[in-house]
């Protein structure tokens, strides 16, 4: 039944095969490798509307009266709960780091000024604007100081911390000096407050390192030790390829029936089992060419799911694979690093929107009398509500780039004509090598 997007069509099949007199079985002797898709992840919302609507059209389609309209509610009752949990868990996925760490900068913040009150200034105690105040916002500013600088994307990059730290603080004092004298405390607590934040903050991403990679080795935070079950060149193929995604990437060797001087060949395919105990191995690949799919499924499930599975595909130049169900399915191809793909870069251009949406509306009395920036007026209040940005995309043609909003300027502004060829390599390299400088030089020659 075509009604059936994803999901459910299996189970109306089956339900229509016993109404008709027949019998169902299932049959074990055959297997597939099922790479899972983005919308199929269990946490994601997406899932959870597709799966239970098609619980609802089974519904509607064979039950009649009190069972359908009951049945209907709960399945309605379900989506809004699966969905409200898929919505948490994403959010507390994606935001828990800077939570727990504002925390953090808080409390140590509050320990501070209490010391500060009874060992340095000896008093009593602050104000209560201290409180409710000062530390509030040095908490936020510092918090949102690493996130805009990417601390959270990369939070074992310390130098980056370090610096985000040191802006928060900068930050802090333009602020500190715009408020009124009466809530001038003390610029001592900024002072060692950063300091003490950046000793706290560090201490506990090396705590987190440590228990989520089990080292103290900074450089190797993957430790994906990996083998290919394949031919010498299809090893070093595969080698090239996947260190261009990780530059701490130990790609071990291979294994192959054919025995090889190689000094990279680890040995017989018998043996793939006690090398993986061996040596250590926590991801296999497996070459199309030189091992079938029934083997593939074999060691897969005879080694177990404390490895991580690839297949590089017969006379191809990519490797696909999938960990869990409760992920997407993985791929590594020919890579071209793109700044847009890094929530930094992605949160810099936002701000750069923000920023001078809020100058074009500001100034825009004299803006809007000069011929090249009274488009910036008309089209402020759109970028600052997030409907456009000041510049995107000339083609919606390659899905491969990250995504952005529609531009009010066009990458293409130095072409004459329409050349969709050039107008594609130049959406690339915007997406590769994007800068606020970009976009504002994108503006200034339109």
């Amino acid at each position: 039944d075509e009604t059936f997007f994803m999901y459910g069509e299996d189970i109306d099949l089956s339900f229509r095969i016993t109404q008709a007199g027949w019998k169902n079985y299932y049959f074990a002797e055959t297997s597939i490798i099922h790479y899972k898709g983005e919308s199929t992840k269990k946490l994601s919302t997406n899932y959870v509307k597709v799966f239970y609507k098609a619980m609802i059209i089974f519904a509607e389609k064979h039950y009649t009266g009190r069972n359908k309209r009951l049945f209907t509610f709960f399945i309605n009752t379900a989506i809004y709960v699966r969905a409200g949990i898929a919505l948490f868990a994403n959010i507390f996925r994606k935001y828990w780091m800077p939570l727990v760490e504002t925390l953090l900068v808080f409390g140590s913040l509050l320990y501070l000024k209490e010391y500060w009150e009874e060992h340095i200034k000896f008093i009593k105690s602050y104000p209560k604007e201290m409180i409710t105040i000062h530390l509030p916002y040095y908490t936020l500013v510092w918090v949102l100081s690493m996130w805009f600088n990417g601390s959270y994307s990369n939070p074992f990059n310390f130098s980056k911390m370090m610096r985000s730290i040191l802006i928060g603080t900068v930050v802090i004092f333009m602020i500190y000096g715009l408020l009124p004298n009466h809530l001038h405390f003390s610029r001592g607590i900024i002072i060692f407050g950063s300091l003490v934040i950046a000793a706290v903050l560090l201490f506990w991403r090396t705590c987190f390192h440590f228990a989520k990679y089990k080292t103290l080795d900074f450089s190797q935070r993957n430790n994906t030790k990996s083998i290919l079950v394949g031919e010498a060149k299809q090893w070093q193929k595969v080698n090239e390829l996947l260190k261009s995604y990780n530059k701490s990437y130990q790609q071990l060797g291979f294994v192959s029936n054919e025995k090889q001087n190689d000094p990279n060949w680890l040995g017989e395919i018998n043996q793939l089992k006690e090398l993986v105990s061996i040596y250590g191995v926590n991801e296999i690949i497996f070459s199309g060419d030189c091992i079938s799919s029934e083997q593939t499924m074999q060691w897969m499930n005879e080694i177990g799911p404390q490895v991580n599975y690839y297949t590089l595909p017969a006379n191809s130049d990519f490797v696909i694979g999938s960990h869990s169900k409760d992920g997407n399915g993985l791929y590594f191809g020919e890579q071209i690093e793109l700044n847009l793909s890094k929530r930094e870069f992605r949160t810099k251009k936002r701000l750069f929107d923000i920023a001078l949406a809020v100058i074009s509306i500001v100034l825009s009395p004299i803006l809007y009398f000069i011929p090249p920036s009274k488009i910036w007026v008309k089209n402020a209040f759109s970028v600052l509500l997030g409907k456009k940005s000041w510049v995107g995309y000339s083609t919606n043609q390659d899905l491969t780039l990250p995504k952005i909003k529609p531009g009010v300027y066009k990458t293409s502004y130095m072409l004459k004509g329409n050349n969709n060829q050039f107008e594609q390599n130049l959406d690339k390299l915007y997406a590769q090598n994007y800068s606020p400088i970009l976009d504002l030089q994108a503006m200034l020659s339109s």
